[in-house]
């Protein structure tokens, strides 16, 4: 499993930096693949499409970027394309840049995803759904993990579960399990919903 060491503040100005030279050429390959997965609250194996964007220079090193639970596969902008949700941050000349890393990123898998839906998808489904499509892209290693909320929890995942895929990891706003304060938020959240909908 990837080094999580204790840090200085002097630590956190420094950008995590993929030490190649810059690539004047970038690709996009935005597509699915089908793939063979065991979700965690399924009955068996099952075939599921992935859908993808890979983004950046082709001969640069991966970097996986996932966002919350409403973010998708369109994390950066291409040139005859609106921004991703992430644009600010991912894209040519940006804290992530796609002249100096490939960056890979997935849309959530739901249960209709699955030709045999499971009752639900975990944070290791997503995970699993990573390392299979990164073997399935021919990926030895990805260079980093870059997870915000549920992604960060999905990056823990796959360190643990792959540890052999990844080299670093960072993440925002995330956890290996959620606080009891946060649970006990949940359920007024949902029971708020609930009333609203009566």
């Amino acid at each position: 499993m990837p080094q999580l060491a204790n840090s200085s503040l002097d630590d956190y100005h420094t950008a995590v930096v993929v030490p190649l030279h810059s690539r004047s050429t970038l690709a996009e390959q935005r597509s699915s693949r089908r793939l063979n997965l065991q979700p965690k609250y399924g009955l068996g194996l099952s075939k599921v499409d992935v859908r993808y964007q890979w983004t950046g220079a082709p001969d640069a090193p991966t970097v996986i970027v996932q966002g919350g639970i409403s973010a998708d596969r369109h994390v950066a902008a291409t040139d005859q394309d609106k921004p991703g949700w992430w644009s600010e941050l991912v894209g040519n000349g940006q804290a992530i840049d796609l002249a100096h890393c490939r960056v890979l990123s997935i849309d959530w898998l739901i249960p209709a995803d699955f030709e045999q839906s499971p009752r639900a998808i975990s944070s290791e489904d997503q995970a699993d759904a990573l390392a299979a499509l990164v073997d399935a892209l021919g990926i030895m290693s990805v260079a980093a993990f870059v997870g915000s909320s549920y992604g960060a929890m999905v990056a823990l995942a796959f360190a643990a579960r792959h540890p052999n895929k990844v080299e670093k990891l960072v993440l925002l706003a995330g956890a290996h399990r959620a606080h009891p304060i946060s649970t006990a938020q949940r359920a007024i959240q949902r029971q708020i919903l609930r009333l609203g909908q009566a």
